[in-house]
């Protein structure tokens, strides 16, 4: 059986649904409203992201006309529990707590309580992703860890955006980014044969490959988005871009030369011979135009080329 081709996007009755426990307010709203969450949308379903995290699933059973969701436990073990956190035993027996519920998050009314748990698992690079996506300077990321599938695998760009082409006016790119910590050995080679290109070639590849599905999805994730009540509050700009492409007064296109992202580096390593031919190098093989390069993640600009 062949496997499905690319597909983003939510059910009408999945939109509504939300955007009704929106004006209920509680979690939901909590959730949407929090400006240190990323909201993404899937095939029918969402992920919330947090410092780069995957934190919750939310779906949509259509033939319950219900809202179904799953977190990983280890996101609900609360930051601060009271008394030793260490479990106890004796030969191989161990001594589990009686109130072991009481470790755990009550609810997902505390979207604060949830960051702080989550947080302790996110990692440089997952950081760094974080720090780009949520800077008031770049507010038009539309998804975050974008799996297209090739014969093999499912290959993940970190990001996409949306910009506005200011050398094709009515036109809306949507562009993709990979993001890289400065100690990613895949930034690096002794020879003109780098990883990170070929990586960077080959999603170049499968973006033209599933050009039409990546086109109708992502059509499809602008609508949503703008149509989802509480996400436009987050960033004017970006919805007004959505509301563009929602009501067709802008055609979007796909960009297939996905842009390259490398950050954590002092001044010292950028000056130096550690990173400095390294990056010459990754600038010739893919152009000044789809390299950003910035010592802190949060200095990266998403630039409307």
């Amino acid at each position: 059986m062949a496997k499905p081709a690319f597909r983003r996007g939510l059910q009408q009755e999945f939109v509504d649904r939300l955007n009704h426990m929106y004006r209920c307010g509680g979690w939901w709203s909590n959730l949407v409203d929090d400006d240190e969450l990323f909201l993404a949308i899937r095939d029918d379903y969402i992920n919330f992201y947090f410092r780069g995290c995957s934190v919750l699933k939310l779906s949509w059973l259509s033939k319950k006309k219900e809202i179904t969701g799953e977190i990983h436990y280890k996101y609900l073990l609360k930051p601060s529990i009271k008394g030793s956190p260490y479990i106890k035993f004796r030969e191989s027996r161990l001594a589990l707590r009686e109130d072991l519920r009481s470790m755990f998050l009550d609810g997902l009314d505390d979207a604060n309580e949830l960051k702080r748990a989550v947080a302790r698992y996110a990692d440089a690079e997952k950081e760094g992703v974080h720090d780009v996506v949520m800077r008031s300077e770049n507010p038009n990321v539309v998804d975050l860890e974008i799996a297209i599938r090739d014969d093999k695998s499912s290959p993940r760009v970190d990001l996409a955006a949306v910009h506005e082409d200011t050398r094709q006016p009515g036109t809306v790119k949507l562009v993709f980014y990979e993001a890289k910590h400065f100690k990613n050995k895949e930034l690096r080679s002794s020879t003109d044969q780098i990883r990170v290109v070929d990586q960077m070639n080959n999603y170049s590849d499968l973006i033209i490959n599933n050009h039409d599905a990546l086109h109708a999805s992502y059509r499809q994730v602008c609508c949503n988005l703008f149509s989802l009540e509480g996400v436009g509050r987050q960033n004017s700009e970006r919805h007004r871009i959505l509301r563009d492409i929602a009501t067709e007064s802008k055609e979007l296109k796909i960009d297939d030369q996905p842009r390259l992202i490398a950050f954590g580096f002092d001044q010292d390593q950028q000056e130096g011979k550690n990173w400095k031919p390294h990056a010459a190098k990754l600038k010739n093989a893919l152009g000044k135009e789809r390299t950003l390069f910035a010592g802190e993640a949060r200095n990266i600009r998403l630039e409307k080329r």
